[in-house]
This record gives structure tokens, sequence and C-alpha cells, in this order.
């Protein structure tokens, strides 16, 4: 490509194609679908090592530290397949009509189409990110945090002065601010951790596992995990003393948030619910 515009351009007519949208189908199958276990992902050599499929194994069973830190290493570097969605062919994308051939921007065109700069992405503090499938890279972070997991989202705590990163690995990464120096990371869960919310003295963590995990930023350990949903937690948030949370389960929950001794959360008492016809993805006050 002759400069990041063209890149663009040329990615975008090439993952847009007829040739990719009349092979999309196929590729769904192999990552989402019925081709990604048994049989039929063996014979479409489409076969994993164990430890990259979501729950295979339970972490907090095995009481060596060593065989458990062997374990999440070779979790960590060879990653994990994602979660099964639909155990039946897709169907090919209807094209009832050619795809419009992108405009092609040249170099020197007077057409205002600037690529942000990475100091123009970089989050303001207390700003929380919770978007599946996020990197890093594309923020001024990734200079200064070697995170080589699959991020789904980023919280900065200025109390703390700390950011914590959730990967779909179930690990929770912290880095002490302003020179995002490594503090110290805790798996949360045996599967992909979707968001979080500061809660001052504690930090909420939504799970696809369906539970709310409660983290003590002082300590560093996980203290209550509460089963708050059916389905993965798409989104948390907070105001006055109730806790918010959607659901891939289609339902939004109001929370009463129950503290004990020294301020961390004891439990959560349902104060509200309503259900939706598709599912919940992201909360805004």
């Amino acid at each position: 490509a002759a400069n990041p515009k063209d890149f663009v351009t040329k990615m975008r007519a090439g993952l847009e194609s007829d040739y990719v949208s009349s092979n999309l189908h196929h590729w769904i199958d192999l990552i989402f679908g019925y081709k990604q276990r048994g049989d039929l992902a063996e014979k479409s050599h489409n076969v994993f090592h164990n430890l990259c499929y979501p729950g295979s194994v339970d972490l907090n069973s095995i009481l060596d530290p060593n065989e458990k830190n062997s374990v999440v290493t070779q979790i960590l570097e060879f990653g994990q397949v994602p979660q099964q969605v639909f155990t039946k062919p897709h169907p090919e994308r209807k094209m009832t009509a050619p795809h419009p051939t992108p405009t092609v921007i040249k170099s020197d065109s007077t057409i205002d189409e600037k690529i942000p700069d990475k100091e123009e992405l970089a989050p303001e503090k207390s700003r929380r990110l919770s978007a599946v499938g996020t990197s890093l890279d594309k923020y001024i972070l990734s200079e200064k945090i070697p995170v080589k997991e699959h991020v789904t989202f980023f919280i900065e705590c200025s109390e703390t002065r700390s950011m914590y990163v959730g990967t779909a690995s179930g690990m929770l990464y912290t880095y002490r601010l302003p020179a995002m120096k490594y503090a110290y990371s805790v798996i949360i869960s045996n599967v992909s951790l979707m968001c979080a919310m500061d809660l001052g003295h504690s930090l909420c963590v939504g799970s696809s596992d369906g539970k709310c995990y409660f983290l003590s930023k002082q300590q560093g350990n996980v203290y209550l995990a509460f089963p708050a949903h059916y389905d993965t937690v798409s989104d948390i948030t907070m105001d006055s003393n109730l806790i918010f949370s959607s659901s891939w389960d289609s339902s939004v929950k109001v929370w009463d948030v129950v503290k004990g001794p020294g301020g961390k959360v004891k439990t959560l008492r349902l104060f509200n619910e309503m259900d939706h016809e598709d599912r919940s993805t992201i909360l805004e006050l």
C-alpha cells in the first residue's frame, strides 16, 4: 500500500468483495459453528489442543501451584477457541445486488479523512471501555503495556492510580499509573471477562459465565463471585448504591448493594429486572 488510507481502502475492498461474501458462511462454520468441534472438526482439520477450548479445565481444582501456573501459561500462549454459537450450517449471505467498489482516496486528496493519532484515542481518566475484541494496539498504551492476549476491556481508576485490563482468557492484569508498571495479574474466571466497573474499594468484573466478580483493589484477590445472570454479563454501571447489569440473557437487572465490614460488597439484592426481546449489550445512564 502507498499509505495508510490506501491500505484501509484495499483491505475494505477485499473484505467486502463478492468472493468473501459468498464464502463467509464457511468461515463462520469453522470458527463459531458446527465444524468447530466433534467429528466434523476433525474432518475439516479444525482441531486444537484441549486447553484451547473454554471450560475444558477447572483451574480452581488444581491445587499444585506449579501445575496451575503451567496450565495457565499454556492457555495464555496458545489462546482459546471462541464459544460455539451455531450447531447447524450457517446460511450463505444473500447477495441481491453487486457490492459497490469503495472510493479510492488518493494521498493528495483534499477530503478531510484524518486518521486519529494514538494520543487522540487515549482514554480519559475514569473512562471505562467495554468492547469485545478491542486491541490496546489502537491506543497510546500499546507502547507501554505488554498484553499479548485478546483484550476485552480496560478501565482506569484514578483513586488507586491503576489500569485494569481484562482478557478473553479470564485473566485480569493490573498496571500502576503513570509509569504503566506491571503490578499483578489474577485469574478471575475460566472464561472471557467482558466489562468492569470501579466501586471504590472494589472492582466489579462481569464475565461470560453470567457472574459478577468482586475484586479487592488493595489485596488483589477475588472475594465474591455473584451469579447475576444466566448468560454473559455484557455491561455494568452504577448509580448511587444501585448496580445495573445487562446480559445476553436479554435482561437488565438493578441490584441493591449490601456491604460488609471494610466496605466490601457482601451480596447483591435484586431491586428490579427488565426483560428485552434480544440480547442486552450496553448500558448508559
